[in-house]
């Protein structure tokens, strides 16, 4: 916003910015949980917002019929603006900073270069380019072919109305919110003295571009709409007359229908892209060998980074559908009985998603040792490592298993894979480092039994498990004629990385009790004893010190990424502390990005959170400023709505396995 703000006295282009603001309408009790739960986590951050009511929605839109408005959810500076303006505003700027601007120029050819530059081919010559931005809309999977790259884009149709004038919305004084009505999914706004429009269809009436997916952009395709279909619309119009009766009379001037394009995980294709100096990213749809069995089973799959992922398991008789909701829902009692189970006997769980990198080569170690914060394991072994910026903050975290001399199994979460390789492979290119990169993640299962009678079971399978297998070994084995690397190493328990083992698992567990866990109860059990994870406790906002991760660097091994910017932030006071607490709660528990409060001042946020089967009770991890981070400082979590009392924890929960046996 500040640069659409700034942008037009800057070029001497009016680009037709409305700041009206937005106003979402609730007209369902979920749906006004899930304004509370969005406020829940605003306090802590900067950006305006704030909830009202049904009579606060008519001041602000007094054409509005508000007999079925339960809450708004207001953003005052939010807004919308010409995008045919705005486009020919950057494209004045850009002129005037000395860009060249080609239209109407086709690129027919992308070839990257030894030195990372690239050679952009088009009918007027070749452009010699330090970097490539693919903004090509849904030309843009056409253009990564060029590349070599393939993304997962699926063009549909979006259609949005126009209205020609309208004698209430002319009479209003001032210009009334963007409207987002949840249920009837739709958008609705001022369009000078008339409205317009835009419903977002159902996967039943959506209709998509396949033969642009299996074929190609019809050629010279660029300003064409396609006809019009308001029989696709009529249900989100119907919603929209009864929130906005005066569109019910309104003439409808125009009807727009365009290409708008999605990615499989409706995510959007933003950052760098796995080829060197080319922007983009990618969403995908994968499964892993035992999803099929895994359903008939009874799981309850949930999306993690484009996999189908068991998130918990129905028990025998029950159906396993998610009953959405932001309170305590139909997968409560099945966690608590997978937790349960983890604790007691042996839990098996598909972790086929985590990211599975080979790190090869004369300089593999070497390589390792510098990108890592940890010394690089020995052979059959392995370690935590966390790779860090120039400034001391994570970057990623990685468990390293050195499986030969010149060879590391690398293995990193689902949803950081390219994230990491990308951060690697870039590193090493600049560095000139003799080292080799290899994917397998979709190549390679991944399962986990977890439990104090995993060692048991895994001896009734290989006679490689009657022996010791201490923590941080690993070890190739043939488990049920499959070859497998197993590692012990885990957010919960004894933990094994296998390809396709399930149900040898499962038939060799089923004496001792064991069965089939999901994600959530993983989860759990990782916040219980105090384990963290990257992207929540840990990320690009934090540094290792604040995380509490300190115990994972080697500052006596000689020079490593970000090690010199650790001894400049160790002679500092911390600015937060990252704690437990438990909150006093009912029926709901916090996720993550919930505000802490003291008194009326935001004083941090949540991490991770999770209802805490073992204490009864809502548990979290949060950061704090170093005063309150002292055990027992009762502050406020902010869920739904409401504010929470917080105590905060000496320590983790529930101890590990290793610390229960020194006990």
């Amino acid at each position: 916003l500040n640069m659409y703000a700034h942008i037009a006295a800057e070029t001497d282009q009016e680009i037709n910015l409305h700041l009206p603001g937005s106003l979402r309408i609730a007209t369902t009790p979920t749906r006004v949980d899930e304004m509370k739960y969005q406020m829940s986590r605003h306090g802590h951050h900067e950006a305006p917002q704030c909830l009202v009511t049904p009579e606060q929605v008519k001041e602000l839109v007094p054409i509005a019929n508000i007999d079925n408005v339960l809450m708004g959810l207001y953003t005052p500076y939010d807004g919308h603006v010409d995008p045919y303006s705005l486009t020919q505003a950057i494209a004045k700027g850009a002129r005037k900073f000395g860009a060249r601007i080609l239209q109407a120029t086709g690129v027919t050819a992308l070839r990257l270069r030894e030195d990372g530059r690239w050679v952009v081919t088009t009918p007027q010559g070749d452009i010699l380019a330090n970097r490539v931005v693919n903004a090509a809309g849904f030309w843009a999977k056409e253009v990564a072919q060029l590349a070599g790259s393939d993304l997962p884009l699926v063009p549909n149709h979006h259609q949005y109305l126009v209205t020609s004038t309208v004698p209430e919305v002319k009479a209003l004084k001032k210009e009334i919110p963007v409207l987002r009505h949840l249920e009837g999914s739709f958008y609705l706004r001022m369009e000078r003295d008339g409205l317009l429009i835009g419903p977002y269809e159902s996967e039943k009436t959506m209709r998509q571009c396949n033969d642009w997916v299996t074929d190609r952009v019809p050629p010279g395709f660029g300003k064409e709409l396609f006809e019009p279909d308001l029989d696709r619309l009529e249900p989100h119009l119907e919603v929209a007359m009864e929130l906005v009766p005066c569109f019910a009379h309104a003439n409808i001037q125009s009807v727009v229908n365009g290409p708008i394009t999605y990615t499989p995980d409706v995510l959007p294709l933003i950052g760098p892209d796995m080829l060197p100096n080319m922007w983009i990213a990618a969403g995908f749809g994968r499964v892993s060998g035992a999803h099929d069995l895994l359903e008939k089973r009874g799981a309850r799959m949930h999306i993690h980074s484009g996999w189908e992922q068991p998130a918990w398991f129905a028990g025998p008789g029950n159906t396993p559908e998610y009953c959405p909701s932001f309170r305590r829902t139909n997968w409560h009692e099945p966690v608590g009985r997978e937790v349960d189970l983890i604790m007691k006997t042996a839990g098996i769980i598909d972790l086929t998603p985590f990211a599975k990198l080979i790190v090869k080569g004369p300089q593999a170690a070497e390589f390792l040792n510098y990108v890592g914060a940890n010394n690089v394991p020995r052979l059959g072994r392995t370690v935590i490592t966390h790779v860090l910026s120039p400034s001391g903050h994570v970057y990623a975290e990685l468990t390293v298993t050195r499986t030969h001399e010149d060879t590391f199994l690398v293995i990193t979460g689902s949803g950081s894979e390219l994230h990491d390789l990308r951060w690697l492979e870039d590193f090493a290119r600049r560095g000139s480092w003799q080292v080799s990169f290899g994917n397998c993640t979709e190549d390679v299962g991944c399962l986990s039994i977890a439990g104090p009678k995993s060692k048991e079971i895994l001896a009734t399978i290989a006679p490689e498990f009657k022996g010791k297998f201490p923590f941080f070994s690993s070890k190739e084995v043939d488990l049920a004629g499959v070859k497998t690397t197993a590692m012990r190493i885990s957010y919960t328990e004894t933990g094994l990385g296998t390809a396709q083992l399930y149900e040898a698992l499962l038939h060799h567990g089923e004496p001792f009790g064991a069965n089939d866990v999901g994600t959530i109860a993983v989860n759990v059990l990782r916040q219980e004893k105090g384990f963290k994870m990257w992207g929540a406790e840990m990320n690009m906002d934090t540094t290792i010190i604040d995380a509490g991760l300190m115990s994972f660097v080697n500052m006596n091994k000689g020079d490593f990424v970000g090690r010199d910017a650790l001894v400049e932030l160790l002679k500092k006071r911390p600015r937060k502390h990252l704690i437990q607490m438990t909150i006093e709660t009912d029926d709901h528990d916090p996720h993550g990005d919930e505000t802490v409060w003291l008194g009326n001042k935001a004083v941090g946020n949540t991490t991770s959170g999770c209802y805490s089967y073992h204490l009864g009770k809502s548990l979290a991890f949060a950061y704090v400023p170093p005063l309150l981070s002292v055990p027992g400082t009762e502050v406020q979590v902010e869920l739904l709505g409401e504010m929470h009392t917080a105590t905060v924890l000496a320590g983790p929960p529930v101890l590990t396995h290793t610390a229960r046996a020194k006990k």
